[in-house]
Parts: C-alpha cells; structure tokens; sequence
C-alpha cells in the first residue's frame, strides 16, 4: 500500500526544496519505500527515546541502494523547528545534487519526558 504524505510533510518537502532552490540543487519528489522507511525511523525513534541514524529498518536495507542518505531530527515544535534543525545539522544530505527522491516521516511522539516531533529524512538517488 503507497504511503501517502500528511500535510505536514508535504509542506516540510517544500521547504526542503526552497533550500535546495536556495543553493542552486534540484527539487526533491517523494518516494514510496522512502515515505515508509522513514515513518519506521521515526516510529523507531519514538518509542526507543532517542535521536539517532541508521537503526531499525535502515534506509540503506530498505531501499536496496548505496547512494542513499538518512537525517533524523527531534524537536519540540513542528515543521519549521525540525526543518530548521536538520539545515543546521545535516545539510550534506539535504543539499547533495545526487539525491532526487525523498522519504520524510515526522511523528508527534514523547522525547526525554517532553512532547516532541520525530523527524527522518531518507534520501535517495
């Protein structure tokens, strides 16, 4: 079954693609097995309580590929808060010209006893 995107991810893509305009890289689409390996990430993240890359299911197993790429993020506001966070932490994947598709899974969740938003990143070419 397609994962289809929120709102709210919909409109993290288009601030993702208004910075890669901004740096001169190509617009981002969104991905199916992209959109489902990082809604597992952010689940995964939620209910282990942590902020990290690369566990669970990665994208690297999930998507079958080496050119991929993964950023995760967590916030205690919402789109603009984790989209500005991931600018600032992980730019390398967000901007790289060799990536076209994307997976975006943000998950309102509990970090650390506080409400927080999960946010994965998983990229590909």
């Amino acid at each position: 079954m397609p994962a289809q995107p929120t709102a709210a991810e919909s409109y993290f893509l288009q601030l993702v693609n208004g910075t890669r305009a901004h740096a001169g890289a190509s617009p981002l689409t969104f991905n199916n097995q992209l959109m489902i390996a990082a809604d597992n990430h952010s689940a995964w993240m939620d209910a282990n309580d942590t902020v990290s890359h690369g566990a669970a299911e990665s994208v690297w197993d999930f998507y079958g590929t080496d050119e991929t790429g993964q950023t995760a993020a967590a916030t205690p506001h919402f789109v603009e808060e984790a989209h500005r966070a991931l600018v600032i932490s992980d730019s390398q994947n967000l901007l790289n010209p060799n990536f076209h598709t994307v997976g975006i899974g943000l998950l309102e969740g509990d970090y650390l006893g506080y409400p927080a938003v999960f946010a994965t990143l998983d990229f590909a070419a």
